[in-house]
């Protein structure tokens, strides 16, 4: 009797253990799936219902390829290859298909399901949606762009102005080299103002710069950038003209 008792207690502290880990694979966030090893779906829990848009009733049964971009169906084969090979298929970044068409950007995990007797009976699949993190990424890529972008040019109009003057190319009491230095200091100053926009972690958070945006002369706009580029043309033996006309003011952000 007591060992009845014992093998009793065996079997329900397992069929608790299986309901717990059922309940922690459907409450989970990610999309866990289990495919057979016929590619048919035979695990689908909430996360995947709502990561794809197929209910269990639809998805339980039908071709994993359903989930494959048609661009990528060799991928889901080549990967369970590599695991079957014994490599470690964890966090790969893909595209899966969801049912109205659209493709998310996941990150994906496989193992092998085993049997008691050590023998594979099928494949688990667990996709984490990375689409938010990859949108960040992305902006804060686009945000580095334009600021190096940004700041290239005065550095390079600070730069080149102190280089001439240091060279004593020009009499530093010339009206050649006061022109110079204006162009240093003018430089400097947007340096100074956009390096503080660019300090500001909520715009790098939002992948933008906020544009200060005012009524501007296009005349002045111009003879400012002239005067940026006139070392850098004095350099390369290259002259610069510019035909101003009368032209209404605009608005526009002058250091950008």
């Amino acid at each position: 009797i007591s060992k009845q008792i014992s093998l009793f207690l065996l079997r329900r502290q397992s069929e608790n253990r299986c309901q717990q880990l059922a309940a922690i694979v459907e409450s989970c966030e990610d999309a866990i799936i289990g495919k057979n090893l016929q590619g048919e779906i035979a695990i689908w829990n909430t996360g995947a219902q709502r990561m794809f848009g197929y209910t269990a009733q639809e998805a339980i049964g039908s071709p994993v390829s359903i989930l494959q971009p048609p661009k990528r169906t060799d991928e889901n084969k080549r990967l369970v290859m590599k695991m079957d090979a014994g490599a470690i298929v964890e966090n790969y970044e893909t595209v899966r298909l969801r049912k109205n068409g659209s493709l998310v950007e996941v990150a994906l995990t496989l193992s092998p399901i085993l049997n008691p007797a050590g023998f594979k009976t099928g494949t688990s699949i667990i996709l984490r949606d990375i689409t938010m993190r990859k949108d960040a990424e992305k902006r804060v890529s686009e945000f580095y762009s334009m600021v190096s972008h940004e700041l290239r040019t005065p550095m390079t109009a600070v730069s080149v102005s102190l280089k001439l003057l240091q060279m004593g190319v020009l009499d530093l009491d010339s009206a050649e080299s006061l022109d110079l230095i204006d162009t240093a200091v003018d430089g400097t100053d947007r340096l100074i103002r956009l390096v503080n926009d660019i300090l500001d972690l909520q715009k790098l958070d939002a992948g933008k710069l906020d544009l200060n945006v005012k009524p501007i002369c296009p005349q002045q706009l111009v003879t400012n950038t002239l005067s940026q580029l006139r070392c850098l043309s004095e350099e390369s033996k290259i002259e610069l003209r510019a035909k101003l006309e009368a032209i209404p003011p605009v608005s526009a952000d002058f250091d950008r």
